[in-house]
């Protein structure tokens, strides 16, 4: 967590994008590590949580709590593709 904060102080991403749970190393970051993130910078933060199904937590509850919150969830778009 450490080294993500400080590449952010240091680069100062005008976007940040985290896949949780990511596919196919299946790391999950922890839900107070991604709020961390988000508190830290105020441009977006997408966090792509296609595999939620998979994992235990969720940033859905966070949605309304950060204006630079940004959640997606692919695996919904590929179902309806599908079809």
């Amino acid at each position: 967590m450490f080294a993500i904060l400080e590449a952010i102080e240091v680069h100062q991403p005008a976007l940040i994008f985290l896949a949780c749970s990511n596919n196919p190393t299946g790391n999950v970051f922890y839900i107070d590590n991604i709020k961390g993130i988000i508190e830290t910078i105020s441009n977006i933060v997408v966090v792509d949580e296609a595999y939620t199904p998979f994992v235990e937590s969720t940033l859905m509850p966070s949605l309304g709590e950060s204006p630079n919150l940004l959640n997606t969830h692919k695996t919904i778009y590929l179902s309806l593709s599908i079809k």
